[in-house]
């Protein structure tokens, strides 16, 4: 009894020694294991309730089957709460590590995913997909009302094989330009057609659907009336793109979008050389000769590469980059579909001072796909000539004449 009453005694004793010691040598960091309310619901916001992983983007207030709102998100350490744990010794610990800055709202799958696989996702990049998360929140919710837009998607086959565009991508890309979505993308979609031969039939009947969805997309009491813009991703043959351009109403202000084949996506880009556009006279068969315009951007069109009866009798025009080989990639900027503007109407301009009344234009175009679309969208029906487009196919001897725009 008196043994243990005497070692009783002597922790007691070691304990008030140890409490008087001064804590210099305690760890900075902060270990509370609980996070902090307010840090939650702060993450919450500046997620907008999904998830950081990049690419995942999973709403986590809403359980996914019943749709129900629910706070299902988990706030995942990017450094681990110890140091033995999932990127616990990558850099230098931070003071706190329930701290907002080194937190992610994460679906639990993804959380699962960077613990369990560490050395996949560390530190670094984890803390760059937060900060790219976050920014682009920041982005969307600084976009006023102003700036919605109705979107069109227009996908027809190309050579019979089906084409898609992505409405996440169109998304994306609307965001880069301060715009948002005004409600769900509407898509005219020929793809019911592949199979079928690119002859007039077909021609006839994409050019009558084309009519029918840009009629409705135009309606009275409309999205598109009361947005009063137009976003339009566009993927198809040239003729078609060129006819859709002639049915859009150049009262309403629209923006196009290229595909880019380095990104494969649909943003613009903010960096590149400038374009420039030449144009000139590659025939002259006098006034009142017919009149071709060849417009070589994206591959080269020459003189001898136009059908007979067009080297024999017409006068060609050619538009053509400046100071550069055509190719497909060099459509890079929105500022260079306004600087073709410019070119188009200086060539339309040319030719009505040599030629006068004009009806009709031969155009052989070489083209991007929203430079298509602008061949047809900003010619004035009351102004300009009708234009007789023609499409090139290898297999089917060269140019070939497919449809006016007028």
């Amino acid at each position: 009894m008196l043994t243990s009453f005497m070692a009783t005694k002597k922790k007691r004793t070691t304990r008030r020694i140890q409490n008087r010691l001064p804590q210099t040598d305690q760890s900075p960091i902060a270990l509370a294991r609980a996070i902090d309310q307010r840090i939650s619901s702060r993450l919450y916001a500046v997620s907008a309730g999904r998830c950081q992983f990049k690419g995942c983007n999973k709403d986590v207030t809403v359980h996914s089957l019943t749709r129900q709102a629910a706070t299902l998100g988990e706030k995942a350490h990017i450094v681990a709460f110890k140091e033995d744990g999932p990127r616990g010794r990558q850099g230098r610990r931070p003071k706190d590590v329930n701290d907002i800055s080194n937190l992610m709202l994460l679906c639990r799958e993804c959380h699962r995913l960077i613990d369990t696989r560490p050395q996949d996702y560390p530190r670094e990049l984890l803390e760059r997909f937060k900060h790219e998360h976050e920014e682009r929140i920041r982005r969307a919710t600084a976009i006023g009302p102003e700036r919605r837009s109705a979107i069109a998607l227009f996908q027809a086959p190309i050579r019979g094989q089906r084409v898609a565009i992505s409405e996440d991508q169109a998304v994306s890309a609307l965001f880069e330009q301060q715009r948002y979505p005004a409600n769900k993308p509407v898509t005219i979609d020929l793809n019911g057609l592949v199979g079928a031969s690119e002859d007039d039939a077909f021609l006839a009947q994409a050019c009558g659907q084309i009519d029918r969805a840009v009629e409705r997309l135009f309606a009275q009491g409309g999205d598109l009336e009361a947005v009063g813009h137009l976003s339009v991703f566009a993927i198809g043959p040239i003729p078609l793109l060129a006819y859709l351009g002639g049915r859009l109403s150049n009262k309403v202000p629209i923006t196009l979008f290229q595909r880019h084949r380095d990104s494969e996506d649909w943003t613009w880009k903010s960096n590149g050389p400038v374009v420039s556009y030449q144009v000139e006279c590659l025939q002259d068969r006098g006034r009142g000769s017919p009149v071709a315009l060849v417009v070589a951007l994206s591959g080269d069109v020459k003189l001898d590469a136009l059908p007979e009866p067009i080297r024999a009798a017409s006068t060609v025009y050619r538009i053509s980059l400046g100071g550069a080989v055509p190719n497909p990639t060099f459509l890079r900027r929105p500022q260079d579909l306004d600087g073709f503007k410019c070119a188009l109407f200086e060539a339309l301009g040319t030719i009505s001072l040599a030629h006068g009344l004009v009806e009709e234009i031969d155009l052989f175009p070489a083209v991007p796909a929203p430079i298509a679309v602008l061949c047809g969208r900003e010619r004035l029906p009351k102004v300009h000539p009708r234009f007789r487009v023609y499409d090139y196919d290898a297999a089917a001897g060269g140019f070939n004449y497919k449809l006016t725009v007028q």
